[in-house]
């Protein structure tokens, strides 16, 4: 684990923390040490060993079992925890002797009242029938691209015979395009999904005004917001008439139009935008839990579009709003992470807060760095920030260090 990861279970004790991944554990505890790596305390990466408290008598959110029987190794005494288990950190200390950190964590209930509301919520959103595509979902939903674009192409490569089975790999496959920034192979896909799907439904069906939505996003992508307007009135003009007012769906796509007024750049538009994000916030905040990251997501776009007004206190509150989520439900890794740390950065630079602006930047630059090898928005955005970083401290030396003080 990073150091930076680190610093972020040590700033969490006593909070949840949710696996992204499964979790192979044993219950031989000298093992468990033995396997565990010796790092001095300086050292980049940093060696951890879990040690996991369980009642039996509490349910779990997600399942565990002993899979001993089931391993090469069955003197290992394995464990295993489902991806999405949920854990609360209890304390954290150094074991300068092994040249490890030493992270108590507690399995997490079903009935405990900060998580009992997620859960109920993925509960409806997921269904009892969950499907492997709604696992991609949740893996992109992550941050974990590479492990969603996998999924989907397994299931594709052996799904030929299930259109509809394809034409929602498609579509995840389209959303991580986006996510990407590869917008021609997300059109791709989005193509493929309603060449399929227009076997079996109307185009005035719910699932065209998904479609629809998909459109809509990639046309404002590529800067053409008049189709994307069209393309997102058609969808709403859809879900308005087969869901009730306060539909995940309808959401989406005031979020979609508020984007899509926002870049025309006018005055009168920027109002029809910022009306939009306020009902789109308003529809999350009654069908979500309040830390969920649609809410973030909301969040920051009032924010920012608070920014581009110069209206700037009333950003920063709604910009601290996300962060505050963000940092509860996404991976320490995730994209969104980086892009809020900058707008979070840019707002404190024009409240001339230096020194936070500064942190923030710094914070954006350090996310960034990690995707930069391979991913040329990101190495972009790099370079950018660093410039911007290093013209602060030619141009504000004495505000940085007040502020720090």
């Amino acid at each position: 684990m990073s150091i930076k990861e680190l610093e972020r279970f040590q700033n969490a004790v006593h909070e949840f923390v949710c696996m992204s991944s499964f979790l192979s554990t044993t219950e031989d505890k000298e093992q468990a040490i033995f396997r565990t790596s010796h790092h001095d305390a300086s050292d980049p990466e940093q060696s951890i060993l879990f040690d996991i408290e369980i009642d039996p008598n509490v349910e779990s959110l997600k399942p565990y079992a002993d899979v001993a029987h089931l391993s090469d190794f069955g003197d290992e005494n394995e464990v295993l925890f489902m991806l999405g288990s949920i854990f609360q950190i209890i304390d954290i200390k150094r074991n300068e002797e092994g040249g490890f950190w030493l992270i108590k964590l507690r399995l997490c209930g079903e009935k405990e009242c900060n998580l009992k509301d997620v859960h109920d919520f993925l509960g409806r959103d997921l269904g009892e029938d969950t499907r492997l595509t709604d696992i991609g979902s949740l893996l992109h939903e992550m941050g974990l691209l590479r492990e969603a674009e996998t999924l989907y192409d397994h299931l594709i490569s052996t799904n030929h015979n299930d259109d509809k089975l394809m034409a929602s790999c498609y579509e995840g496959l389209g959303d991580v395009a986006i996510a990407k920034d590869n917008y021609i192979l997300a059109r791709i896909c989005y193509e493929e999904q309603m060449e399929l799907l227009a076997k079996y439904y109307e185009r005035n069906s719910f699932v065209f005004g998904n479609i629809y939505q998909h459109f809509g996003q990639v046309n404002l992508i590529e800067g053409k917001w008049e189709l994307s307007i069209q393309y997102y009135d058609e969808a709403l003009a859809i879900f308005t008439t087969k869901a009730d007012n306060y539909h995940k769906n309808i959401a989406s796509c005031h979020t979609g139009l508020g984007n899509s007024y926002r870049i025309t750049n006018k005055r009168s538009d920027c109002t029809k935008a910022m009306w939009h994000y306020q009902k789109a916030l308003e529809i999350l905040e009654k069908t979500l839990p309040e830390d969920h990251s649609d809410i973030a997501d909301a969040y920051e776009n009032i924010g920012t579009l608070y920014t581009d007004f110069y209206e700037n206190e009333q950003s920063v509150t709604y910009l601290e709003k996300a962060e505050k989520i963000y940092l509860k439900s996404l991976l320490p890794s995730h994209p969104k992470l980086a892009l809020i740390y900058r707008n979070l950065a840019n707002s404190y630079f024009r409240t001339r807060k230096f020194y936070l602006a500064r942190e923030y930047y710094e914070k954006s630059a350090d996310l960034y760095k990690q995707t930069a090898s391979s991913n040329k928005k990101s190495f972009a955005e790099l370079i950018e920030l660093k410039d911007i970083i290093q013209r602060m401290d030619s141009e504000f030396p004495l505000q940085a260090v007040i502020g720090m003080i």
